[in-house]
């Protein structure tokens, strides 16, 4: 089964997207350990369920929860079921890389005909809900990791400087067609950006003046449609990092994202008091 945001269900279905009870979450927390040299993944995780009927329904084993994992990259898509007292699950290597998702779900086991809560929203009904087996009672909020290298790449690895000596002096712009992220600026310009790379203050400035507006316009981009940097290398080990630190490219929070994405980069001038070699 795939499970999407758009679907629509004939019964009650215990979800944040819905208000189908009036009482009642669910979520399973996770957390993730990579062997990065591997590829394997471990997933341990916590289930956080508060809904009576539901909880009486695993509890007759007339349900089960679990997470579906997918992996476009791979084309691994799986239901694991997992304990409702919490645990870990491993995937082994070679299974999942780059972007993962995660969906956490609770369904049925067998057919019913006899459900009921208290929390369920009146304009069911008053009768007792009935679904079928594998029907969708519970859906939690996608989980999204990056598996593999990628992400640990320096951001500044995926940019390269060209130059266009028809630009005014001091002002840089940013090419997206090609592998690398090409920052263009004149000649004289480039060469103020070399002589500012030698020095450990120059650097960080370089971070704050060039890579953080040109990040910014990256996300931008990226907000209007990334699908068609789909396959550049820049655009891999951005978007690992994008999953990596939870962020979603939007032009009304691009100054937010970038700062994250290049780890607070203002506080490397802080740290040295902008001066230093």
């Amino acid at each position: 089964m795939r499970v999407v945001n758009e679907m629509r269900f004939p019964h009650p279905v215990l979800w944040a997207g819905r208000s189908d009870y009036r009482l009642g979450s669910f979520a399973v927390i996770l957390t993730f350990e990579e062997r990065t040299e591997t590829g394997a993944l471990s997933v341990r995780y916590r289930v956080e369920l508060d809904e009576v009927g539901l909880s009486r329904l695993l509890e007759q084993r007339k349900a089960a929860i679990g997470f579906f994992i997918t992996c476009r990259a791979t084309y691994y898509s799986v239901l694991h079921s997992i304990s409702r007292e919490g645990g870990s699950l491993d995937v082994a290597p070679g299974l999942l890389r780059g972007r993962v998702v995660i969906r956490p779900i609770i369904w049925a086991v067998e057919n019913t005909k006899d459900f009921s809560s208290p929390n369920i929203h009146p304009e069911f009904g008053e009768d007792q809900q009935q679904f079928y087996q594998g029907a969708v009672l519970a859906l939690g909020e996608e989980i999204i990791i990056n598996v593999g290298h990628e992400k640990l790449h320096k951001m500044e690895s995926i940019f390269n400087f060209s130059v266009d000596d028809n630009l005014p002096n001091d002002q840089i712009r940013v090419r997206l067609e090609e592998e690398d992220i090409a920052i263009v600026a004149t000649t004289v310009t480039l060469q103020q950006i070399n002589l500012l790379r030698g020095t450990k203050a120059g650097r960080a400035f370089l971070l704050n003046s060039v890579y953080l507006p040109a990040v910014m316009e990256v996300l931008s981009s990226l907000a209007d449609d990334g699908s068609r940097f789909d396959g550049l290398r820049w655009y891999r080990v951005f978007s690992a990092k994008l999953d990596h630190f939870g962020v979603k490219p939007s032009k009304a929070g691009s100054l937010d994202a970038a700062q994250q994405l290049l780890q607070s980069p203002l506080g490397q001038i802080v740290h040295i008091g902008g001066l230093g070699t």
